[in-house]
């Protein structure tokens, strides 16, 4: 899927650094290969940020959003300013119609590859999943269409970033939720919404523009409910993403 990325789980972010050279060793078979051989995504843990400028996107802090996850990262963000870092903001036009573009594309794509399940076992597929393929069933030339259009987003993004290290924004606009509420009906910002709907409201902007993206631990809610923070950078410079993921995840202490 060109919009489904692999997402790593580790216990820090030189864990992450160190894997992510494994995922990303080269492969001459591979036509999709982008990424120098040899690179050592960890090479920079441990420099100084001092000086270096980071751009908070205002815009995904406000509305339908937790209170307490737009209060958390916004500390958390405030934590690379009291790291010598400057911190500015930034707002986006409206991403409505692109994040549209990513939800055709990837259930374009989904539905294609799983068109001898839906054909075979219609009946057994969860009545959610089977809507959200059947929403995938879309002329050719749409979903290169849509695919195209993942260029605009990137030209919103580097415009957004322009000599900063990265954009940085809540990974999730809720906390984890805890299993069996995902479909529960909350209101959030004065939208009625649930906790399945929302998990890739913030997501999908890295995973659709292609660029690297590191979620770090940002805090927990009152209820211990942990949320995040990402750093989203320019193509081929995860290092930078790494060595800023190190201070913030070191000054919280998370």
């Amino acid at each position: 899927d060109s919009v489904d990325p692999v997402g790593t789980l580790t216990r820090t972010v030189r864990d992450s650094a160190v894997l992510l050279r494994v995922l990303a060793s080269w492969n001459n078979r591979d036509w999709r290969q982008s990424y120098p051989p040899g690179a050592d995504y960890a090479a920079e843990i441990g420099e100084e940020v001092r000086g270096d400028k980071v751009v908070v996107l205002k815009d995904l802090f406000t509305g339908c959003i937790d209170p307490e996850v737009a209060a958390g990262c916004t500390a958390a963000a405030n934590r690379l300013r009291e790291a010598g870092m400057i911190v500015e903001e930034q707002g986006l036009p409206d991403l409505s119609e692109l994040r549209e573009a990513h939800q055709v594309s990837m259930l374009a794509f989904a539905r294609a590859v799983h068109l001898q399940d839906i054909e075979r076992h219609r009946e057994q597929i969860y009545s959610q999943v089977m809507a959200r393929l059947d929403r995938g069933d879309i002329p050719c030339a749409q979903y290169v269409h849509m695919e195209r259009r993942k260029w605009e987003l990137i030209d919103i993004l580097l415009k957004a970033m322009e000599d900063s290290e990265c954009l940085v924004y809540p990974t999730t606009p809720l906390p984890a939720h805890r299993i069996g509420e995902g479909e529960s009906v909350i209101t959030l910002g004065g939208e009625r919404t649930s906790p399945y709907a929302t998990t890739g409201a913030t997501t999908w902007i890295a995973s659709f523009a292609g660029m690297p993206c590191l979620s770090v631990p940002a805090g927990r809610t009152r209820a211990g409910l942990p949320f995040g923070l990402s750093l989203l950078g320019r193509p081929h410079d995860e290092a930078s993403l790494y060595r800023i993921g190190e201070v913030l995840t070191r000054s919280l202490n998370l």
